[in-house]
């Protein structure tokens, strides 16, 4: 069973314009803020969290920027 965790990544000052900008700075390991829900809210998540999300259960991030999106199977 897979278990996705889907997030809006958000960075300040300026925005993510390009989904392509969120992947590459999540696998270059820069921490990326996502605006979540709940527990969820302010979490910054990077390739490194990867190992914790797993044993949290979940089996993909899918980033969603507007009408973007691209999933990272985890």
């Amino acid at each position: 069973m897979s278990t996705t965790l889907s997030v809006q990544p958000t960075v300040s000052p300026t925005p993510y314009t390009n989904i392509s900008q969120v992947i590459r700075d999540y696998y270059a390991g820069k921490p990326v803020l996502v605006r979540g829900y709940g527990e969820l809210a302010g979490l910054t998540i990077d390739c490194y969290e990867e190992q914790t999300l797993r044993s949290l259960g979940y089996t993909s991030v899918e980033f969603r920027l507007g009408p973007q999106s691209k999933e990272v199977v985890l």
